[in-house]
């Protein structure tokens, strides 16, 4: 029987737009994935500050974002651990809890360039492999330069996407400026901001 793939998509979704729905959708039909799991963290050790929407909040958005997607989940598992969110952490306790599983954690090709830089970097890939987001137009990340400053071979599969010039920081000035969104991020997720004021009186961060 062969070992479950596990596509592992983290981030802080303030809000999720459809940027991120698309290329998960892509990543799960390029990769030959079993299922996915979104899974929001409380605060990023990339990002200054904590998001906007609160951990509830982010969460009903992701569930909306994803809902009817049988093969993915949300899960709140990060909002219940030490803080900031490790990668390495989360995949620790994932391991633990999908023993016999293939896990895969999805990047941006932009990211991965500073892998090396990342917590305990040498641990995330003995625990999971790459699966790392090429925008079109981008070129392909210079794994060879990658793997030359981690000391170590970088398991990891490409993703083909295209490019979506949308971002969560653009999505909340254009509603703390009173703009539409509309188009921006699935419908429901619209109308579930518009519904419970989400960032409407906070500024751009």
């Amino acid at each position: 029987m062969m070992a479950e793939k596990l596509l592992l998509f983290g981030g802080t979704f303030d809000p999720v737009h459809k940027g991120h729905t698309n290329i998960l959708q892509a990543a799960y039909q390029q990769g030959g994935f079993d299922r996915a799991i979104v899974l929001p963290n409380a605060i990023s050790p990339l990002k200054t500050g904590s998001p906007e929407a609160s951990n509830a909040q982010r969460f009903e958005m992701l569930e909306l974002a994803f809902s009817g997607l049988e093969w993915c989940s949300i899960s709140d598992m990060e909002f219940n651990m030490p803080q900031p969110s490790y990668t390495v952490n989360t995949l620790e306790k994932l391991k633990s809890e999908n023993p016999s599983a293939q896990l895969f954690w999805l990047c941006g090709a932009d990211v991965i360039k500073e892998f090396h830089m990342w917590y305990r970097a040498d641990k995330i890939i003995e625990l999971a492999s790459l699966a790392v987001v090429k925008r079109d137009s981008a070129s392909r990340p210079d794994f060879a330069e990658i793997e030359a400053k981690l000391g170590k071979k970088l398991p990891h599969i490409i993703i083909d996407s295209p490019l979506y010039d949308i971002s969560s920081t653009e999505i909340r000035r254009r509603l703390s400026s009173g703009n539409e969104i509309s188009g921006l991020v699935p419908e429901a997720v619209e109308q579930y901001i518009k519904e419970n004021n989400v960032y409407s009186a906070n500024s751009a961060g």
